[in-house]
């Protein structure tokens, strides 16, 4: 780890510290603020904001300093962050400069549902990058949990609220879990998409979200059960949100992270959408059922859309699973082609040439076949390496191995066998039509020059060695390995004879 990272590090950790501290102290004073208001007003209306200027500054800053996707979320999230600062100062201000109570609805309300309206998009832009296919799986899946999350926010949160005419204030009070339930999708959306690798300020800001609207969501539940007690132990929610936004922040504006990247599909995972949203609708339709002895129509509906939802992201789900299946048998087959293929010339590489020798040796023992080898080797490849450089030898190599390619046929296996040397392998072929393809090799060879890239064109030539043996049928073979080195001395002949030149091996003895 270099010393920059370390120093990261470092401050991260005084950072985590110094965000649980401050939890800590903010409800050790809310504990202790309970029958004293002049305390009550400088915890909840001071020191309360002081995560939440903290976060603002930090995501003003990150968003200067970051580029890209990450930009663009901590963008959105400094205007939601701000909205939310000011939205917080109107309501602290009110208990120092007025009477502590606010109209409803209040411009404070306006910068709440402003913050929280900001927050969708950036959640949408920060967690972004898994795939059309799965983002509408995701979507599906969002969709699951929010007619289940609404339908159990209509049932225990929002038809208690609505009784009579609904005015601003009220309607201002749905507004809030409606947002809540927004930014919950928001969340399983780019929760259920799947990613790995996930930046740890994306991570952060996604638990600091999650923190708010579980906390809103308590709020809520409060107010229609018993009325909102300011001092709660709830505000110590908001408190952790705040907090974690900071971290987000810091972590943000002083490391560069990498984009988010989709994972692939937990199948146990998948069916919670499902079974979230199939049991919320079926405890809806029995509460309906117990308040008005009824189902609603509203309720049918409810769960005729979980049952069509349910059925299109099944298929959603296989076709995504079958294209990962696609995906990674191509990448099976493509290691695969890899480990038998050199890299530079395309050609089948030492360790295949070998194993497929063998299994020819094999058949032609039991058969009485003739196998031929016939080993290349360009003359004077080190000079063009050390005139043009290993560039201009590498395209000399690429050329060469396509003619040797076109002057073979379809039946033989040519292979790198390493440097500048191919080996040819001839099943079922004897001494005559051997030297014969070696010739055409070694002819279109030289037939004219090889284009260089940045370099005249040049000629080469190619000395061969050919080696012939047959076997007795139904005999196990000796050593293959034996005919690619009698191939490889009656090559040094060809080069001691004076180079471009084909010659063949004195015959492998046969095996009995």
């Amino acid at each position: 780890m270099g010393e920059k990272a370390a120093r990261r590090v470092v401050t991260g950790r005084v950072a985590a510290c110094l965000g649980a501290g401050w939890l800590l102290c903010y409800a050790v004073l809310v504990g202790a603020a309970k029958g004293s208001p002049a305390l009550e007003r400088f915890v909840t209306d001071g020191l309360y904001l002081v995560p939440i200027v903290s976060s603002a500054v930090l995501s003003v800053v990150a968003a200067r300093r970051l580029r890209g996707r990450g930009a663009g979320m901590w963008r959105l999230l400094a205007a939601s962050y701000a909205a939310q600062l000011v939205g917080e100062v109107i309501w602290s201000s009110s208990s120092y400069l007025g009477d502590g109570e606010l109209p409803q609805p209040s411009a404070a309300d306006a910068f709440y549902l402003i913050a929280s309206a900001l927050a969708v998009p950036a959640i949408l832009v920060g967690f972004g990058g898994a795939g059309l296919l799965r983002q509408l799986r995701g979507l599906l899946d969002a969709f699951l949990i929010m007619l289940g999350a609404g339908a159990l926010g209509w049932t225990f949160l929002l038809s208690p609220q609505l009784t009579g005419s609904p005015d601003a204030a009220v309607l201002v009070s749905a507004a809030y879990p409606l947002l809540d339930l927004v930014l919950l999708t928001c969340l399983a959306v780019v929760g259920f998409a799947g990613h790995r690798g996930l930046p740890r300020s994306t991570a952060l800001v996604g638990w600091s979200v999650g923190v708010l609207v579980l906390s809103d969501i308590g709020y809520n539940y409060l107010v229609v059960i018993r009325g909102f007690d300011v001092y709660d132990w709830l505000t110590v929610g908001w408190q952790a949100s705040a907090v974690l936004a900071s971290l987000a922040g810091l972590t943000a504006m002083r490391s560069r992270e990498s984009e988010p990247r989709p994972q692939a599909l937990d199948r146990n995972l998948t069916l919670l959408p499902a079974w979230f949203g199939a049991l919320a609708t079926f405890t809806c339709l029995v509460v309906d059922k117990i308040r008005t002895d009824t189902v609603s129509v509203a309720a049918l509906m409810t769960t005729g859309g979980m049952v069509i939802a349910v059925l299109v992201r099944q298929y959603l789900f296989a076709t995504d699973r079958t294209r990962l299946a696609r995906q990674l048998q191509a990448a099976v087959a493509e290691q695969q082609r890899l480990a038998v293929t050199d890299g530079l010339t395309g050609l089948y590489n030492r360790r295949h040439h070998t194993e497929m020798l063998r299994a020819e040796a094999e058949r032609a023992a039991l058969t009485g076949r003739p196998l031929s080898v016939v080993v290349v080797d360009l003359d004077h490849f080190k000079q063009i390496n050390d005139t043009y450089g290993h560039p201009a030898g590498d395209a000399v190599l690429v050329h060469a191995a396509e003619r040797i390619r076109r002057a073979i046929r379809a039946t033989d296996l040519l292979a790198r066998y390493g440097g500048e040397e191919f080996v040819v392998l001839l099943p079922d072929t004897a001494a005559p039509e051997a030297m014969e393809i070696a010739e055409r090799v070694r002819t279109r060879l030289a037939a004219g020059p090889i284009p260089l890239p940045q370099h005249p064109a040049v000629t080469v030539t190619a000395s061969l060695g050919v080696a012939v043996s047959q076997w007795v049928p139904g005999t196990v073979p000796g050593d293959a390995l034996a005919l690619v080195a009698e191939a490889d001395r009656a090559l040094y002949k060809a080069k001691a004879a004076g180079r471009n030149l084909t010659v063949l091996a004195t015959p492998v003895p046969v095996v009995h």
